[in-house]
């Protein structure tokens, strides 16, 4: 990593000129930041960091609310499906178009800002808006609307920053990979490989983290000590990317020309570009299994349990850190793996994942696997499968479609986000889980056979 650090200054102005198109910075500094590998290589595990902290309270949240609000139930359901319908929406209309005005590094640092909505609301609505102690007392009908418009808001806002995010980070992905190669003279493809690895590394491990912490804090009786301290992880976090280098494309235009060139290089990949629809059904296959989980199954399996198990409210925390302990190890292990097998076994093993774990609990149901003997299993297989789509996955999009990174990324976020959004919407009005399961292996199993044609033809041609 650090071959280049004693080069000579000679060998660092070639690199720094070679490296011009992809830099952009107030000052000779910030580029010189980045003269060498190593330097390259702690920018990219800082943005890591930021995004892994600030998204992980997201998300550690969004696998809570549905027994947080014990006594609105269809306010979980609605506050995360308003969150990834307009999360699918901004990726697929706006992403590309911020990220190519602002730079990857500002669009990352406005996502992140905007998360910060849905991370304080359930502060907001604990110590002002909370309902009543037990569910049978009534409340005025003001406080109950006040509770859902403030609630929705901020599912709104968060959703626009998770949208901007993705699009933003798969910008900032590749183009370190393109500086990394140039430095290091390490392949393209290896150097995406590795990179995905580092990034879903941390990522899923601050997800992990603050997962656990959710636990570890007294949720069950003092929620509002748990909101404050991942309201506060959160703020610095986000806070914190503006720390971060400004990588950025070597050409900077208007949000309106932005916008339509996204949008004529959308419907250009779209229209053009078979590999992603390929990929749909296996994103989409995620985004519903992401609605069955963080509502069905933290709430029917773990919250709703019979005493005398072990689990309840206070456990969540403790089966998605096992999920996302899954997912750090199948990341890792695919991702040094992929060099030599590829990326067709990882991404043909998660899609059959979605598949497995929703079968066995549309075929036993909810009462027959409310212990820890079978939610440790059940969270290990969604944790594989998910660790697979963070590395092996993402690396994939970058390897498929290089300099269109930016917008496959969006396309990925449209993806994900209406097979969530859906599988929401399907508890709110449905008010049937099993659909959704049977939903989710339909998709799994359609997932796989697009992956076997799309990484078959990528074999085949050499890439």
């Amino acid at each position: 990593m650090g071959a280049c650090c004693g080069s000579g200054k000679g060998a660092a102005a070639k690199r720094s000129d070679d490296l011009q198109p992809f830099l952009k910075g107030d000052s000779i500094q910030n580029a010189a930041l980045l003269h060498d590998e190593r330097s390259t290589m702690c920018n990219f595990i800082l943005m890591c960091v930021c995004f892994g902290i600030n998204h992980g309270t997201v998300t550690a949240l969004v696998g809570l609310s549905s027994s947080v609000y014990e006594c609105d139930p269809n306010l979980a359901r609605a506050q995360n499906g308003v969150m990834w319908t307009v999360y699918a929406v901004v990726a697929l209309l706006f992403s590309a178009a911020t990220t190519k005005t602002l730079g990857p590094k500002y669009t990352l640092a406005l996502g992140l800002v905007l998360n910060l909505a849905y991370v304080t609301s359930f502060l907001i609505a604990k110590l002002a808006l909370a309902p009543p102690a037990a569910c049978s007392v009534p409340e005025p009908q003001i406080t109950t609307n006040l509770r859902w418009g403030t609630i929705l808001l901020a599912s709104v806002m968060s959703g626009v920053g998770a949208g901007l995010l993705w699009t933003a980070q798969g910008a900032y992905f590749q183009l370190t990979a393109k500086i990394y190669t140039q430095q290091s003279g390490t392949p393209l493809e290896s150097a995406t490989s590795m990179l995905a690895t580092i990034f879903s590394g941390i990522y899923l491990g601050s997800e992990l983290a603050l997962k656990l912490c959710t636990s570890l804090l007294p949720l069950k009786d003092n929620e509002t000590m748990t909101f404050a301290v991942l309201s506060t992880i959160a703020t610095v976090a986000a806070f914190s990317m503006f720390l971060v280098q400004n990588i950025s494309m070597a050409t900077e235009v208007g949000f309106v020309a932005s916008f339509l060139s996204s949008a004529q290089d959308t419907w250009s990949m779209l229209r053009g570009n078979p590999d992603i629809w390929r990929l749909a059904p296996f994103n989409i296959a995620f985004g519903l299994a992401i609605a069955y989980l963080n509502y069905d199954i933290n709430k029917g399996l773990i919250s709703d349990a019979p005493p005398g198990r072990g689990l309840g409210i206070q456990s969540v925390g403790y089966a998605q850190t096992i999920l996302v302990a899954a997912a750090i190890c199948s990341s890792s292990c695919f991702g040094f793996l992929n060099h030599t097998l590829g990326k067709l076994l990882p991404m043909m093993t998660a899609g059959l994942c979605w598949c497995v774990w929703a079968l066995i609990i549309l075929i036993l149901g909810f009462k027959e696997l409310q212990f820890w003997s079978w939610v440790i299993p059940l969270y290990i297989i969604f944790g594989f499968g998910r660790g697979v789509y963070e590395s092996t996955n993402k690396a994939l999009f970058v390897d498929l479609f290089g300099s269109q990174t930016p917008v496959a990324f969006g396309l990925l976020s449209l993806q994900v986000g209406l097979g969530a959004g859906t599988g929401f919407a399907m508890g709110t009005f449905a008010r049937n889980s099993d659909a959704l399961g049977i939903c989710t292996v339909a998709l799994g199993a359609l997932g796989i056979i697009g992956i076997w044609h799309t990484t078959s033809k990528s074999t085949s041609s050499g890439e």
